[in-house]
């Protein structure tokens, strides 16, 4: 540094230092932006290497990252702010603030009983305090009730919702209302009723709701159920049931309904009254205070021994819609059967079958057998065993009971020990066996005329002798019964004609080989003692027979069908009454057939119709029913013009 350079800093130290120097005033420059190329590619000659540049590119990143990542931070930061200041804002408004109207301000309280019968006045006053610095505008008291309430001015209509339009309520006022309806329920039940206040807030269109609930519980309900029957049968065991529902209300009940519920095992028999639906719906219409209705049911339980069967009774009001089905459910009662095994045991089978119910028909011989047991641990003495035979059906000339005796003016069958000394005294665990046999009446005009719906009822009691815990001599006994149902006899008769018959038949007569001849088919049926439904007649035509299409009477051509594949005549004939070819007229139908018999068939009566058959359900029996015919051939033994030498086809 030269000595001209010394001298100018030391005059520029003497000027800083020294008190009231004044400061060289600096020249502002203004900065310009200017634009520099710099190329974009690298060269071998570049001094940074590719691994520097990946290392700025990342470091790059980074520091965007952490500007975002610094960013987001912050406005979460400001958000929780935000949120914590509206709830302190809203908190003071509606809780702190006294000058807010807040529906924790608004009290309901509800006065009336908690326990009631059903039917009864139920009458509840709603109190409604608003503790509030402003008015509520325009309240409404809504009251809803639970399923099966009625007003209370008429008893019978139904009541869902009762509004009480109020008005305005002041600041620090009161309003009272009393409201009133008929619960009704099933007792023990539980009903909730709904109370709640609908209003607006000064300067607001908006509407707001308070509500409440007040549960009130089914002391007694309107209607009582009651059942008698046995506690305990053996299975099969005829039973009765006696409901009884007694009305507990001090008004007429309307539209009273009794449904039963039964379960899998029960088998409905009768009821008294008849049931208003199927076999479980009594309408019982209006019950009168203290009024009692009785329904009486009988029925038989299925099962094993040790099982249960529950039978379920509910009463209430009806449906509108549905008058058989329960509404509002008043009372339920159940009732359970224990089913054990008879002290005295009695199976019987009919034609080897154990079915409660077993078919037959006209003339067949029928065979019985009661297998009879001691169940219990001690000896059963003087067993007794009798059958009780009831129907039209039955040949009572062909009873025969083995080692028994059949009393005919009472139509009984027994087995005693004079018969049967085995029946004298039978040990725990023994058994023996008693048989019986009868034939069912042969079919005759008469009484397919008259005969409906036939069968045989054999009811047998089983009895004896034991001696109970006390030493007492105690009787036991034992039932089981049968049916025998006699299906109808279903009868097909099937002629050929050329002369006769709806139809005007054509060609020669004998037939003649290559020439055509028409033939008419009549298929008459005949039914005796049961409807027979959905009766089907089929047919079959040989390949040298054609089907014309011509059907009598017209009403039946569509009933009547052709397959020409595999050649079969179908006619669905419906159903067929009972006494059709007896007392009143069959079920008949004919069709037109060609015939062009070949010079093979020579001297021969083909065949012209075969494979013919009818089948339906019998509806008393519930049994497919049928009868198979013979074939039709050339030989027109039936037709009013019949001659033996008009049977064969003859050559040209």
């Amino acid at each position: 540094m030269n000595s001209n350079s010394e001298e100018k800093i030391e005059e520029l130290k003497k000027k800083l230092y020294s008190q009231g120097a004044e400061l060289p005033k600096m020249k502002h420059v203004k900065l310009h932006e200017h634009h520099i190329s710099v190329d974009r590619g690298w060269d071998e000659k570049d001094q940074m290497g590719e691994d520097e540049s990946q290392l700025i590119s990342i470091k790059k990143d980074t520091d965007v990252t952490s500007k975002v990542y610094s960013f987001l931070k912050g406005l979460t930061v400001f958000a929780v702010v935000f949120l914590l200041s509206a709830i302190a804002i809203a908190y003071y408004y509606f809780q702190v603030n006294p000058n807010m109207i807040s529906g924790a301000n608004i009290e309901l309280s509800v006065s009336g009983p908690t326990i009631i019968s059903a039917g009864q006045d139920l009458s509840l006053d709603i109190n409604i305090f608003n503790n509030n610095n402003e008015a509520l505008e325009l309240v409404d008291l809504i009251m809803t009730y639970p399923d099966g309430t009625r007003r209370a001015d008429d008893k019978v209509t139904d009541l869902i919702t009762d509004r009480f339009p109020i008005g305005d309520i002041p600041a620090g006022g009161t309003e009272r209302i009393t409201a009133k309806s008929i619960l009704l329920g099933e007792e023990g039940s539980v009903k909730d009723v709904r109370v709640a206040i609908e209003y607006k807030l000064p300067g607001t269109n908006s509407l707001f709701v308070k509500e409440k609930v007040y549960p009130i519980s089914i002391s007694t309900g309107p209607v009582s159920i009651t059942v008698d029957s046995v506690k305990e049968i053996t299975p099969e065991q005829n039973t009765k049931f006696v409901v009884s529902v007694k009305s507990n209300s001090s008004d007429v009940i309307k539209g009273v309904v009794l449904n039963a519920e039964y379960p899998f095992g029960y088998n409905y028999i009768s009821a008294s009254p008849e049931p208003s639906s199927s076999n479980n719906s009594w309408r019982l219409g209006d019950v009168a205070p203290g009024e009692t209705k009785k329904i009486e049911i009988s029925a038989k339980i299925f099962g094993q021994a040790n099982q249960e069967r529950t039978v379920r009774f509910f009463a209430g009001t009806a449906q509108s819609k549905n008058p058989n089905e329960i509404d509002t459910t008043f009372a339920s009662f159940s009732q359970t059967i224990n089913l054990k095994a008879p002290f005295l045991g009695a199976d019987v089978a009919i034609n080897g079958s154990g079915d409660e119910i077993v078919v037959a028909n006209s003339g067949q011989l029928i065979q019985g057998e009661i297998l009879w047991k001691n169940n219990l641990d001690v000896p059963i003495h003087d067993v007794l065993i009798e059958g009780k035979l009831t129907g039209t059906a039955v040949d009572r000339g062909t009873v025969t009971v083995i080692n028994g005796f059949y009393k005919s003016d009472n139509d009984t069958l027994y087995w005693e020990k004079s018969n049967e000394s085995q029946m004298e005294d039978v040990a725990p665990g023994k058994s023996g066996t008693s048989r019986f046999s009868m034939s069912v009446f042969d079919l005759t005009k008469d009484l397919a005329a008259n005969l409906r719906r036939p069968e045989i009822t054999l009811n047998f009691t089983v009895k004896g002798n034991r001696l109970n815990e006390n030493k007492v001599s105690e009787e036991v006994t034992s039932q089981s019964s049968r049916k025998i149902r006699i299906v109808s006899d279903l009868g097909m008769e099937t002629k050929l004609f050329y002369n006769d018959g709806p139809f005007k038949n054509t060609g020669p007569m004998p037939p003649k080989v290559d020439t055509k001849t028409t033939y008419t088919v009549n298929v008459k049926v005949n039914n005796s003692y049961n409807t027979v439904r959905g009766l089907v007649y089929t047919a079959k035509l040989p390949i040298y027979v054609k089907w014309l299409g011509r059907v009598s009477p017209t009403t039946a051509s569509s009933t009547v069908t052709y397959d020409a594949e595999d050649r079969t005549v179908t006619w669905k004939a419906g159903d067929v009454a009972p006494g059709a070819g007896y007392i009143s007229n069959p079920k008949e139908m004919s069709y037109q057939l060609e015939f062009m018999p070949s010079l093979s068939q020579t001297n021969q009566s083909p065949i012209i119709v075969t494979a013919q058959k009818i089948a339906g359900t019998d509806s008393f029996t519930n049994t497919v029913i049928g009868v198979t015919g013979h074939s039709l051939n050339t030989q027109i033994r039936f037709d009013s013009k019949y001659d033996m030498t008009l049977d064969k086809v003859v050559g040209k």
